[in-house]
């Protein structure tokens, strides 16, 4: 196969340089290498040598190894590299690579972890096929061959299974998580008995049902490994695994109730707050973290507005999004270091209702609405 691998080689690089044209002439030089091939012959229409690979399937055949931990962005990337590797037209387990980026986003939602992946059979050349005479390579086109009449296999059938979470860093001990149907896809969906997942918490292997919530808790922040097992109808059994980050979160109570200090860990009260007047047709909502200085109610009020925040888009999972109230008496904490005692002693003093918004990259105008009605809620309380 080495003389296959050569010519496929000099063809990216050739197609890379010129960049203008690259997925035009990459699709028209592929067919022209691979158009003398029968191409029904090719195990589930979808041969990786034809593609371009984005990422190594191999190296995701249900087996774990300290290499093949798994992230979304791997599970994208591996569906681009079966989506080019389509030798003829499959659709099953299929769908446009916008469709399933926008299907996976639109899933993600604050404290919920959405898990999607792929199970898929495919095929690859024979490390021997040239040498062993089952392939031919003919002025740089690939031809099938015959002996005594008989048509000789250069192909070997894989399967690469994997799942990972939409996110790989989260904050909070406690999270909920949910394996969507439509975003686990599969070219051999009747395959699929069962998926279970470890979520490294001591509770073992757990049972997953698709679109069913399952509550997640650990006892401390630490790097924990997800370990997804998926069991096929002729009992074969395939694993996969993911590194997640788990970091405190923010410890939040509800307006009204108690809020001191617990493990040298502030606790804030919460409440949400929609702007009366609306932009645009919408009402922004904020939700007020609120740190009572003495527990004695709000008496000294510090009104802080977010900035930007990308987190709704970004990270939708995350609780305040990327800044929040912790991020601010910290970095305020931090720049008064080197400021007089007094001074530094001064942040403590402050009721500080931190304005975070629910969508920190919407409009400033909505925004500054809500904002408004967080400055009368404050004036009423």
């Amino acid at each position: 196969m080495k003389t296959i691998y050569t010519l496929l080689f000099m063809l990216c690089c050739t197609v890379f340089l010129n960049a203008q044209q690259a997925n035009t002439d990459f699709a028209n030089q592929m067919n022209t290498i691979f158009q003398h091939l029968e191409k029904n012959r090719v195990p589930h229409g979808i041969l990786t040598d034809f593609g371009l690979e984005y990422v190594d399937l191999g190296g995701y055949n249900g087996t774990l190894n300290s290499n093949n931990h798994t992230s979304r962005t791997t599970v994208h990337e591996s569906f681009y590299t079966l989506i080019s590797s389509r030798i003829r037209q499959v659709n099953t387990g299929f769908m446009l690579p916008v469709d399933y980026e926008k299907l996976w986003h639109n899933k993600r939602t604050q404290g919920l972890i959405t898990i999607g992946g792929l199970y898929f059979k495919y095929s690859k050349f024979k490390d021997d096929a040239r040498t062993s005479g089952k392939i031919n390579v003919i002025n740089n086109k690939l031809y099938d061959v015959y002996s005594n009449g008989i048509w000789q296999n250069p192909y070997e059938n894989k399967s690469t299974f994997m799942l990972a979470p939409s996110i790989n860093y989260y904050k909070g001990l406690n999270l909920q998580v949910k394996l969507p149907q439509d975003i686990f896809l599969s070219n051999y969906p009747s395959d699929i008995q069962s998926v279970a997942i470890d979520f490294g918490d001591g509770l073992g292997y757990r049972a997953v049902t698709y679109n069913q919530v399952i509550n997640v808790s650990y006892a401390q922040a630490n790097t924990y490994i997800w370990k997804y097992k998926l069991t096929l109808t002729n009992a074969q059994v395939l694993y996969s695994h993911s590194e997640v980050i788990i970091e405190e979160g923010l410890n939040t109570r509800p307006y009204g109730q108690v809020a001191a200090k617990n493990n040298a860990l502030d606790v804030y009260q919460k409440i949400s707050v929609t702007a009366t007047e609306a932009y645009y047709g919408k009402h922004a909502t904020a939700t007020l973290y609120i740190r009572d200085a003495n527990n004695d109610g709000i008496i000294n009020p510090l009104i802080v507005a977010e900035g930007f925040d990308t987190g709704a888009i970004l990270n939708p999972e995350q609780e305040a999004g990327y800044s929040n109230i912790q991020n601010f008496i910290d970095d305020t904490n931090a720049n008064l270091s080197d400021a007089p005692l007094a001074l530094q002693n001064e942040i403590d003093t402050y009721d500080i209702i931190y304005v975070d918004w629910d969508n920190g990259v919407d409009f400033i105008q909505r925004n500054a609405f809500a904002f408004e009605e967080a400055i009368r809620w404050v004036n009423d309380n």
